[in-house]
This record gives structure tokens, C-alpha cells and sequence, in this order.
């Protein structure tokens, strides 16, 4: 049984522009950036709550990706390197011609079950690190 591609919703469609326009800025940032920070907790949770979130670290760790540092940029947040490797995918992505587009969608839609089963292992380990 072939599986087709669903219609995309307007919100979809949102959330697509919001990852094309944050990821390339991820990527920039964390070649801009200095390792140490900028000086100022940007983390609502752990200002609430003095305990970190399941996302401190993730930016430092970026950060040392992208300044050739992996032992650090796994010691700050190990998800670190799934986020850069997500972010080169989406801003290389981008930039592909629709035909290559097509066939990783494609490719996408046949392994779907594989795929989300892939999210939810790396959602509850990120949460639960």
C-alpha cells in the first residue's frame, strides 16, 4: 500500500518558515558567539525554579560544535551535536533543488513509522537525561 502526502496546513506552513529562518540563525550565532556567553542566564527555568531545564546547555554546546571543541560540546548538553546536525540538514535543505526536495520527502513519507518512532526515543531521552 502506497502512502500519499498530506495537505499542509497554514500553521505547517508557519512552522516550516519559523525552522528555515531560526536554523540558519542557530548556525550563524553559533560561530559568532563566544563559548563563555554573554554574561546573562537566558534560561526562564532555571531562574523560576534554580535547577536547570532539559535544554541548558544545548546553546554552549553549539557553540563549541561550531568552534571545533566536541568533548566540551558533548560535556554541556550531549543532544547538542542532534541539534547542529538538524540545523546544517534544515538551512542545507533549503537551498536544494525541489527535485532533491522530492525525493528526501518521498523517502520521508515511506519511513514515517521509523522516523516518529526515532522522535519519541530522542524526545523522552532528551527529557529524561
Amino acid at each position: 500500500m502506497e502512502k500519499t502526502c498530506k495537505k499542509i496546513t497554514a500553521k505547517e506552513v508557519t512552522l516550516n518558515y519559523f525552522s528555515y529562518i531560526l536554523c540558519p540563525f542557530m548556525l550563524i550565532s553559533s560561530f559568532l558567539l563566544t563559548p563563555n556567553g554573554i554574561g546573562i542566564n537566558l534560561c526562564y527555568f532555571k531562574y523560576l525554579h534554580n535547577m536547570p531545564c532539559p535544554g541548558c546547555g544545548i546553546s554552549r554546546s553549539m557553540i563549541y560544535i561550531s568552534h571545533g571543541d566536541l568533548y566540551l560540546s558533548i560535556f554541556y548538553h550531549p543532544f547538542g551535536i542532534f541539534i547542529y546536525l538538524f540545523s546544517c540538514f534544515i538551512t542545507f535543505y533549503m537551498l536544494m533543488p525541489k527535485k532533491i526536495k522530492v525525493s528526501i520527502e518521498t523517502l520521508m513519507i515511506k519511513n514515517d513509522d521509523f522516523l516518529f518512532t526515532t522522535y519519541i526515543i530522542f524526545m523522552y531521552s532528551f527529557v529524561f537525561w
